[in-house]
């Protein structure tokens, strides 16, 4: 019980992210329709390199030193 409770606070503290393209990392990438989600997953579309998928990238922002793992170095890992 002790676990679960653990990973509900680490999901409240999760920090925003974005999403980009699995294959050409462009962050210019969308739901296909509105209704997308809510009985399967969101299909997302890519119109730089016509990527049509169910699998997006999820990029963190990098924060301020010390915020996340590494080296100390704008929370950048290596």
């Amino acid at each position: 019980m002790n676990r679960f409770i653990e990973v509900l606070r680490d999901l409240k503290r999760h920090r925003p992210s974005a999403i980009a393209c699995p294959q050409c990392q462009s962050p210019n990438i969308y739901k296909s329709t509105g209704m997308d989600g809510w009985l399967l997953p969101p299909l997302y579309l890519c119109p730089n390199c016509g990527y049509s998928g169910r699998v997006v990238l999820e990029v963190e922002a990098l924060g301020a030193a010390g915020d996340g793992p590494g080296d100390g170095q704008n929370g950048a890992v290596r």
